[in-house]
């Protein structure tokens, strides 16, 4: 894309291993974010992986909005055959990650670019060993401006059940804590749990922003009118993350409320990594063609499914606090559809309620239960209020976000002066 530098106000470099087409899950996000500012008036550059440096699926839906909005990407293949023996034998002794083979190559090619030229370089995860590079750069080219941005906690992360992994983790965690000009998490509670691992005493500037939805990704039509109430969660179920609250929660309410029996439509589209998920005695019990699991979509495809659908189901795992906030509940609140969270403690349960929409506990089956026939009533009702705090959701659009993030770079950069 050859950008008009007639609303030119600068240049920005994106450093990330997961952007389209590889489907991570952070790649959409990724991409969101680097095309909002984009459209603030920024040139962005951004250094990726190839598709061919690892074995994942590819989703192309996104290929013409990041040809409208970015100016050059350049992707790394793979490595020569010792950075992919180092890369074995790191996964061998659980350490690294998946492009840590990829380190010595986005170094060299860094090295040979002239980073002077950008106004920041920013260095997106959630793979984290992208910030390795930036840490050997900066033992060299001390003077650019590098913002490290989180979507999920790189150290101390409570899913990385791996010892060794997790030292690995830390060490690289406080190097990077020396070098960085900024810090960035998407939830604030993995940006508290970083600063609190900062041994370094160096004062860094952060910020708490959070994900963003793009409206322009969505259908510009009117909603589809369904046959029955379609309520649907959109994403991957793994681990603690099951929907045998909801099954059990709709037991209920179908105890009481008879009438909904034949009125509801229940979709899982996506990946169910244990089929003992879908085996289970509530699961069994639900009336027959209620339930359905579909294969996942790609991501244009997840967003009209999401605008499409009367309810939306945001499913967390049962902890004792959920640090992340899910990228996906942004792209819900683009959708602009109703949303039930089944939610612990923590940052999706907190922007639920500042949305003022309905949320219970997982293991709250009888206040699930509640808000389901609550937001069901909501949906059969004639006379509809908006059912969210709109002003709130509004937060959340792809510019508004974006130029709070070009304020705060702004103001960082002024501050170091």
């Amino acid at each position: 894309m050859q950008k008009n530098d007639s609303g030119f106000r600068g240049r920005i470099l994106v450093l990330t291993y997961a952007f389209p087409p590889f489907k991570f899950p952070m790649a959409p996000t990724i991409a969101k974010q680097t095309a909002a500012i984009s459209k603030l008036g920024y040139n962005i550059d951004v250094v990726c992986a190839h598709q061919t440096t690892c074995l994942v699926e590819n989703d192309i839906s996104l290929d013409d909005f990041i040809k409208e909005n970015i100016l050059n990407i350049y992707r790394l293949k793979n490595p020569g055959i010792t950075s992919r023996i180092q890369n074995k034998v790191q996964n061998l002794f659980g350490y690294g990650d998946l492009m840590s083979k990829l380190q010595r190559p986005i170094t060299k090619l860094l090295m040979a670019m002239d980073l002077h030229k950008y106004d920041a370089i920013v260095t997106f995860s959630p793979i984290h060993s992208i910030n390795l590079a930036m840490v050997e750069i900066k033992k060299k080219k001390k003077d650019v401006f590098w913002i490290a941005h989180f979507g999920d906690p790189w150290a101390a992360n409570p899913l990385e059940l791996s010892r060794i992994r997790n030292y690995w983790n830390k060490m690289h965690e406080v190097k990077m804590l020396k070098d960085i000009d900024c810090l960035v998490h998407n939830s604030k509670y993995s940006l508290e749990l970083m600063l609190k691992n900062n041994t370094t005493r160096k004062p860094i500037h952060n910020i708490f922003l959070p994900h963003m939805f793009t409206k322009e990704l969505y259908p510009q039509r009117a909603k589809a009118c369904n046959f029955k109430t379609t309520i649907r969660y959109l994403g991957r179920l793994f681990g603690q993350r099951t929907p045998e609250p909801i099954f059990k929660a709709f037991l209920k309410l179908f105890d009481r409320r008879k009438d909904l029996i034949n009125r509801i439509k229940l979709e899982v589209i996506g990946e169910v990594d244990d089929a003992a998920m879908l085996k289970t005695s509530a699961c069994l019990s639900l009336p027959k063609g209620m339930f359905e699991v579909i294969p996942g979509v790609n991501y244009v495809k997840s967003l009209e499914l999401m605008y499409d659908a009367d309810i939306l189901l945001l499913i967390e795992a049962d902890v004792r606090q959920n640090l992340f906030f899910p990228s996906k509940l942004a792209d819900y609140m683009g959708a602009n559809t109703p949303i039930v969270g089944v939610v612990p403690p923590g940052s999706s349960e907190e922007i639920c309620k500042e949305l003022g929409t309905w949320y219970a506990h997982p293991s709250d089956i009888d206040l699930i239960s509640e808000k389901l026939e609550q937001v069901i009533n909501y949906c059969h009702s004639q006379n509809k209020k908006n059912w969210c705090e709109e002003n709130y959701r509004k937060q959340f659009e792809s510019q508004f976000v974006a130029q709070n993030y070009i304020n705060f770079i702004n103001e960082a950069k002024e501050s170091n002066k």
